[in-house]
């Protein structure tokens, strides 16, 4: 069974830390790991999801119950 692994972070736009969570996320991939990213979507989501990580839309960086009650049961 391969491991999983979800990274949660406010959106994916351009950042140091948007910018790690997709070098982690490529290489956990590369690794054979899955893969997944949960955030408010961004400018880096289409390079994320080109090597094969799983991308949620979520808006996680409300704070909001409503925004808890929407994260699915992974």
């Amino acid at each position: 069974m391969q491991p999983t692994v979800l990274q949660i972070l406010p959106s994916l736009d351009y950042g140091g830390v948007e910018r790690g969570t997709v070098e982690i996320a490529n290489e956990l991939v590369r690794r054979k790991h899955k893969s997944i990213v949960m955030s408010a979507n961004g400018r880096l989501v289409p390079e994320l999801t080109a090597s094969g990580t799983e991308h949620i839309d979520l808006p996680v960086g409300e704070k909001s119950i409503i925004s808890i009650r929407l994260i699915p049961k992974i």
